[in-house]
Parts: structure tokens; C-alpha cells; sequence
């Protein structure tokens, strides 16, 4: 019987304690399978994750209840067949699965619309940036995006369901980023400091992970650049840095400014210029500074995930499948160095990171591996779109036997990995190929098996 693999992408939520979220799931008679929950608490992360079992009430009945989610978004993985459902916390939810096309239908729920709805504008969304984002080199054009946003208005802006409505505010966001209709004072301004919107809604951290990222680099290149590199450097307090960064930031969102504080520590974690020890001692004082106790979770976890990655260890073995069809192991490779990209949706990253790729790829061929990882459900989009560009590099996907997901925990957004031809880390997660990845390469190389 199929394996099915439930990921959740979600914030813990202290108003959920009270009203629990059941999702009671029926199967065919016979099914041996057990269901499992995968849960990721820290979007900063992804890491830290909740495995449970469903409980089966019936012969052909199991049930989960999830006292802790304020809203979910998870993918349903069934023999290598995914799909998006969409929870709010204190429903009753009821799926049937179905055997003969591997997917699950509603047959209970009274906003069971609100996945339907999700669908026709992801798919829209997602097409529109098939059809501009590779072609402007990361960019969308100002003058159709303008008019695609307002396509969506017509369509969509009458929705009632806040689930929805927080879904579809942020993904008009994201394409006013992407597109440079707003700067990013205004769109902080816009969606961010003055706008209600759900803390636990995964458009919103993405759209909040988009806006911040590099501004936290900015900020240590700008008036108060020195004091902080100083706060860093010499091991002082995260709540110096937080006055610091209070004086010269647009940020008036308190849970913003923190959550831009963590995801910027967290990248300058690997920058060469200061010791990983100096970074974790101020992410440590964190835990004693920030009063919130979510953020503070954060914190904590993004303490233990930092100390994780320590160059010259052995990496971790696990698999993937290549578009043949082969499985393959990370140390299939060893000998040569690699470096893997890994991609969760079609189209967001895809066309430019690719692009930059393929001209790293021209010069380091023979010498590292390039190998691009996708999760399934956009798989033959990109496959396509990479043979149309002539990518010659191997790329795959992660079934639902591959282990490559859970072990080096890619989740939702794209990720990078070198690995040395000793088999050890050498950069993880590493650098997109939109940054100077190449000034990494010749140390790399120097590394001999």
C-alpha cells in the first residue's frame, strides 16, 4: 500500500490551545499503511520537526488532532502524487482517499471552497510567472504585472474565507516585489507594519522571508554597520543589536524587526567575516531578550539549528531519484565535489537561479557535480523548462522512498548544498547562484579525495 508523508508547514499558536483541528481520514479497506504527520514549527528553519501517528478508530478510519495549529499548509505525498489542503484550527475536517487516482477528496468540510479557490489562483500565479520571470532575469515586467494584479482583484478580491483572503493579500504582495512596483518602505508600510494579517499564514512568511532578505546585510554595510559588527564580532547582547537596529529601521512591526533580526543572524552565521561561535552567542542572548514566547521559540531553535551545520563533518547519507528514474545516494558522488540545488515550487526561484547555474556550471564542469533536486508536484514543469534551456547538468526529484527531504530538511523555499569530494560539508546550507557562489569554488576544489 502507498506511504503516505503529511508535511505541515505551520506556527504554533497559543490562542489554538483551546480548539483542536481533526482530520479524520478514510481509506480503502485492507490499507496497512500508517499515516503519518511531519510537522515544521520554525519558518526561520524548518527545522524541529513533530513526527506523530494517526490513530485508527475504525477498520477503514484514522484520525488526527492537532491541538497547536492555528493554520496549516501541508502536502499530501501518496506514492509519489502530492497535493495542497489548506486547515484553519477548531474544524472537523473529513478526506476520503482514493486508491485508483492516488488523491483525497472532501467529504466533509464547510470550507472545503477554500482549496478550490487556493488552486484556481495558484495556478494563475503560477503561470504568470512561468510565462515572464525567466525572461526578465528575475524581474516581472511593471506594465503586465500591474495588470495581472488587478485580473486577480476581479476575480478573486469578493472572497469572504480570512484563510483565503491573508493567501491571496500576500501573493499580490510577492508579485509587487518581484516586479519593483513598490519600494520596500512602502511595502513594509503596506503589508507589514499597518495591515492585519495572520501570524501564522505561510503567505505571510514567505512573503516576509522575501522582503527581508539582504536587509539585515544592508544594515551592516550602512551609518550603524560598525557598532554592529562590533556587537557581533565581540559576543555582546542581542538586545544591543535590537536598539540598534530600532534606531535605523523601517520596521515599526515589533514581530517583524525580530523576525528580520533572527533570518539575518542567521545568514551572517556564514559569512566568513565573523565566527559562527560569536553569531550563536548573540542568538543565544535571544532567548533571554525576546519577551514574545513563539519568537522566543524561534530563537531557541534557531540556536540548535545553527549549531548543526560545522564544517568537516561527514555528511549525512540519503537518496533522491534521478529524471531516469535511477535512485541515487550522496555517496554515490564521492570523489567529486557537489553542489545540489534543491527547488520546492516551479517558476518562484527556478528561472533566474537556473540561468546563473548553468554559466557556473560551464566553468566547473568535470571538476563538481551539479545536481537540481525538485519536490514532485512541479517536477515535469521544470524538467521541461530546463531541457527547453539546455541544461545539461543531472536533475531529479524526491519520491516519497527518498530520504533527501527529511534528512538535509529542505522545506519550502529553495536550498543550496556544497558538499566537498571527502564526502564532508563544506558550505550547508550554501549560497544561490544569484550570489557570488563562485569566489567559493576554487577552495572547494583544493580539496582532494
Amino acid at each position: 500500500m502507498p506511504k503516505l508523508i503529511f508535511l505541515f508547514t505551520f506556527l504554533f499558536s497559543l490562542s489554538a490551545l483551546a480548539q483542536n483541528t481533526i482530520v479524520e481520514i478514510h481509506v480503502d479497506k485492507g490499507f496497512k499503511s500508517p499515516l503519518k504527520l511531519i510537522i515544521i514549527s520554525n519558518p526561520l528553519t524548518g527545522k524541529e520537526k513533530i513526527i506523530a501517528t494517526a490513530e485508527k478508530i475504525e477498520e477503514q478510519k484514522y484520525i488526527f488532532s492537532l491541538p497547536l495549529i492555528e493554520t496549516a499548509h501541508f502536502y499530501i505525498d501518496a506514492n509519489n502524487v502530492s497535493k495542497e489542503i489548506y486547515l484553519e484550527s477548531g474544524k472537523k475536517y473529513v478526506l476520503k482517499y482514493v486508491k485508483e487516482n492516488q488523491t483525497f477528496e472532501w467529504l466533509e468540510n464547510s470550507d472545503a471552497g477554500i482549496n478550490a479557490d487556493i488552486e484556481a489562483l495558484n495556478l494563475e500565479y503560477n503561470n504568470f510567472l512561468f510565462k515572464y520571470f525567466g525572461k526578465f532575469s528575475g524581474r516581472l515586467p511593471q506594465k503586465e504585472s500591474y495588470a495581472f494584479i488587478e485580473s486577480l482583484n476581479n476575480k478573486f478580491s469578493s472572497k469572504q474565507n480570512l484563510y483565503f483572503k491573508t493567501y491571496f493579500h500576500f501573493k499580490k504582495a510577492y508579485i509587487e516585489r518581484i516586479a519593483g512596483l513598490k519600494k520596500n518602505e512602502q511595502l513594509a508600510d503596506d503589508y507589514l507594519n499597518n495591515t492585519p494579517f495572520l501570524f501564522a499564514h505561510p503567505a505571510y512568511i514567505d512573503f516576509l522571508l522575501l522582503i527581508s532578505e539582504g536587509y539585515f546585510d544592508s544594515f551592516l554595510a550602512g551609518k550603524k554597520g560598525n557598532e554592529a559588527r562590533n556587537i557581533i564580532k565581540n559576543k555582546k547582547s542581542y538586545s544591543d543589536l535590537y536598539l540598534l537596529f530600532l534606531q535605523d529601521s523601517v520596521w515599526k512591526s515589533e514581530h517583524v524587526r525580530h523576525v528580520i533580526l533572527l533570518h539575518g543572524l542567521k545568514n551572517t552565521y556564514f559569512n566568513k567575516e565573523f565566527s559562527k561561535e560569536n553569531v550563536l552567542e548573540v542568538i543565544t542572548s535571544a532567548t533571554k531578550s525576546i519577551k514574545d514566547v513563539q519568537l522566543n521559540r524561534w530563537a531557541i531553535e534557531l540556536q540548535k539549528h545553527l549549531g548543526k551545520f560545522i564544517s568537516g563533518k561527514t555528511v549525512p547519507e540519503a537518496t533522491f531519484t534521478l529524471s531516469n528514474g535511477e535512485q541515487k545516494k550522496i555517496s554515490s558522488y564521492k570523489g567529486k565535489a557537489l553542489y545540489i540545488s534543491y527547488f520546492p515550487k516551479a517558476g518562484i526561484y527556478a528561472g533566474t537561479e537556473l540561468a546563473k547555474m548553468q554559466m557556473i556550471y560551464k566553468k566547473a564542469a568535470g571538476q563538481v557535480v551539479f545536481i537540481t533536486l525538485l519536490d514532485e508536484m512541479p517536477y515535469n514543469r521544470i524538467d521541461a523548462f530546463a531541457s527547453r534551456n539546455n541544461y545539461n547538468w543531472l536533475f531529479g526529484t524526491i519520491t516519497s522512498n527518498d530520504s533527501f527531504k527529511e534528512v538535509y530538511e529542505a522545506n519550502d523555499y529553495p536550498a543550496f548544498y556544497l558538499i566537498d569530494a571527502q564526502g564532508k560539508t563544506f558550505q550547508i546550507p550554501a549560497e544561490a547562484p544569484s550570489t557570488d557562489i563562485e569566489r567559493h569554488f576554487p577552495a572547494l576544489l583544493r580539496i582532494k579525495p
